[in-house]
């Protein structure tokens, strides 16, 4: 079966640009009756393509006016309404030459079912190119603006997604389900007409942002530097100095995404669990860097006695033989003493570098738990009840990862595009529900 369809839209913020058209197409085939005689129970073929479109928000290409007040960045601001309402412009130039941003999908994938429905294999292969994306990019301070909303990325995602379901047992009194996902996308900036980064979310010295070449929301900072053989650039003192520029460290995206679900029912008891996994996603961890500098993470607790004289990042000699809070460590030029001189600088999360709070933050979780008694209807006949049904459930009830301190599928900045950023965010939350269900027999 092909199914074409169209859709055509007036965009109010974009006054100019007429009827914008989205196409969309449908394909499905299903070849079961072609596979007669085996163990094929269902068997589907299906492709589409579609468009959407993304306006810019009103008045973008327009630079506005509008009443506001006075302020020098520090202190109290002078609300306008009590001064005559003076107008001022707005620090966003508009831009009469937008456009919608357009996102372009092709999709192909297929549906089976096996041994009259008890084996299922769903699987999906999808390209999606998001063009003419709209960003705030920064304008030179004498252009009298701060920003102005351009279409200036291209970026693409491409990626699988498999399902598998299973009926392991089915008999009148017991059946038991599973199942098990796979996704994995992979996600590129394209091309970002011109601009070298636009940042989405996150701190000056280390951010997520969007980059030509780069994955969506990649993680950028400063690296310690390095001499063509990786050795590290030390300073007269033998401590590692930091680079010039920033560079990209990490990619907040998963390689892979997974989750195992099961459900198993014997007679009015119900029970099912679902575990999910997330695999070579990276992230910032802030308050990690920030405890090294106020000397309160458990590794800056160490006691070391000198095993020579050593040198401190502040150039202060620590006799051998003494003891003192910190550690010894060989960053290439023979050892030296790591202690809070060096975390206080860049060591810690304050200096001018963030390679070292870099980590992979992989995580499997138990993300829910749940049993569910329905009373039999024989014992509710003398009443009004058509049923009951009680159940309790736990949620992220256990979680293993690598990275301390945080649950690494919290994000600093919510739900925004800005990813892959820790620094004192809310940990995580384990919850426990009860419930209790009646239904009613409706009365005639």
């Amino acid at each position: 079966m092909l199914e074409l369809t169209g859709r055509g839209e007036y965009v109010s913020s974009l006054p100019g640009a007429g009827l914008i058209f989205y196409p969309s197409a449908s394909f499905g085939w299903n070849f079961t009756k072609h596979v007669e005689d085996s163990f094929m129970s269902f068997g589907k073929f299906r492709a589409s393509y579609g468009e959407v479109g993304i306006e810019p928000a009103p008045y973008s290409t327009q630079t506005t006016i509008a009443t506001g007040g006075i302020t020098s960045g520090w202190g109290d601001g002078y609300d306008g309404a009590s001064y005559g309402n003076p107008l001022t412009q707005s620090p966003t130039r508009g831009n009469p030459d937008l456009k919608e941003e357009r996102i372009k999908e092709f999709e192909v994938g297929f549906d089976t079912r096996f041994f009259d429905n008890r084996l299922s294999l769903s699987a999906t292969y999808y390209n999606r190119e998001s063009e003419d994306v709209l960003l705030d990019l920064p304008l030179p301070p004498s252009s009298g603006f701060g920003s102005s909303l351009v279409n200036a990325a291209t970026i693409s995602n491409k990626g699988i997604e498999a399902d598998i379901t299973g009926k392991i047992i089915q008999t009148e009194d017991l059946t038991w389900n599973m199942n098990v996902s796979f996704t994995q996308n992979r996600s590129l900036v394209e091309d970002m007409a011109g601009s070298a980064y636009y940042l989405l979310n996150g701190f000056t010295s280390n951010s997520s942002g969007v980059a030509e070449g780069q994955p969506f929301a990649v993680l950028r900072g400063t690296k310690y530097a390095r001499d063509a053989n990786g050795a590290f650039i030390l300073n007269a003192n033998g401590f590692p100095t930091a680079s010039a520029t920033e560079e990209f460290l990490g990619d907040p995206n998963a390689d892979w995404r997974g989750g195992l679900g099961t459900n198993i029912s014997y007679k009015g008891f119900t029970l099912s669990a679902l575990l999910e996994t997330s695999q070579g996603n990276d992230v910032w961890n802030g308050t990690k860097g920030v405890l090294y500098f106020f000397g309160i993470h458990p590794e800056t607790a160490v006691e070391t006695v000198a095993s020579q004289n050593l040198v401190n990042a502040d150039g202060t000699v620590i006799p051998a033989g003494t003891t003192f809070r910190g550690l010894e460590q060989d960053f290439g030029a023979g050892p030296v003493a790591v202690d809070s001189a060096w975390w206080t600088g860049n060591g810690g999360g304050f200096g001018d570098v963030g390679e070292n709070f870099y980590e992979d933050a992989s995580w499997t979780r138990l993300r829910e738990v749940s049993l569910t008694y329905n009373i039999p209807s024989k014992l509710l006949d003398d009443t009004m009840l058509k049923g009951v049904e009680f159940s309790v459930t736990g949620r992220n009830l256990f979680l293993w990862t690598e990275v301390e301190g945080f649950d690494p599928d919290n994000n600093l900045t919510g739900a925004s595009k800005g990813r892959g950023l820790e620094y004192f965010s809310n940990p995580g939350t384990k919850s426990f529900l009860a419930s209790l269900l009646k239904r009613y027999l409706a009365i005639q």
